[in-house]
Parts: C-alpha cells; structure tokens; sequence
C-alpha cells in the first residue's frame, strides 16, 4: 500500500513537472527571464543506486533559477525530513549591470557548489518519508512571494 502511494506520487510528479517545464511562451516573453522558486527533495537512500544530479535537467534547473536570481531549497527526504539548504540567489540591482559572461560565470560557479553540496545529502534516519518531505517541500515554498513559478523537483 505504502509503495502504491510512493507511486502515485511520483507519477503526478512527474506529470507536474513536464507540464511546468513545457510551458508556451510568445515573442514578447522569450525576453523576460522567469524567476523561480525550486525545492529539490533528495531522497538518496542506502539500497538505492545514488543521486543522478548530473542530469540535464537538474543541472539546467538549478543553473537557470541561480541565473535569473531564483530561490532554491533542499529537502533531505529521509524518516525525518529537514531542511538542508534554502535561499535567495537575487543580487544587489548594482550588481545585476555587469557584463552577462561574469553573470554566467557567476552562476556557473553557484551552481556547482550547490549541486556538490546536494551529493554531500546523505539519510541520517533508515527511512524514507515521501509524504512528510514533500509536505515540507510545499511549505519551504509557499511563504515566498515575488516569484513567477513555484517548482518541487524529487530526485
């Protein structure tokens, strides 16, 4: 019952995300960068094979919400879900002037000390808890204001 229930989830999930990441956009949006609002929950489990945080999606998510000064948060989704990371990557308006390369570059560089600090998430308690951490997930989102889009990624 408790697997069926972890499948059904994943599944509206997963349809949530491919229907957010497919959006339509006109010429005149195509301009404005989105700014987003992302909660990863990691649910990197002893008898699993690891964490594929080298996929592109992670990797261009993550990298495109730092860009656009996004918010990110981490979800550690064990028997007792925390926390592991949240903030804000928005940047003083002085700062946002500079040249686009050092912005890329800037990102860049967020984005791989980020995404080394999510392999490092490892589970502190031997179960899993899919319903409590995506309850925390919704909640580490929901207070925030100012974002175009709202995104839970489960890896």
């Amino acid at each position: 019952m408790k697997k069926m229930l972890t499948m059904i989830i994943a599944s509206v999930l997963a349809i949530v995300m491919v229907t957010g990441l497919t959006g339509c956009t006109s010429s005149n949006d195509a301009t404005k960068a989105e700014k987003a609002a992302v909660c990863y929950v990691l649910a990197n489990t002893a008898n699993s094979q690891g964490l594929n945080l080298n996929s592109p999606m992670v990797q261009d998510t993550v990298y495109e919400t730092i860009r656009n000064y996004g918010y990110i948060s981490v979800v550690n989704a064990d028997g007792i879900p925390d926390v592991v990371f949240a903030g804000s990557f928005d940047i003083d308006d002085k700062y946002k002037s500079a040249s686009p390369e050092r912005l890329d570059m800037d990102a860049r560089s967020k984005t791989t000390n980020l995404i080394t600090g999510m392999q490092g998430v490892i589970a502190t308690d031997p179960e899993v808890d899919f319903l409590a951490a995506l309850n925390l997930a919704v909640r580490s989102l929901s207070p925030l204001e100012g974002y175009d889009s709202k995104m839970i990624v489960v890896i």
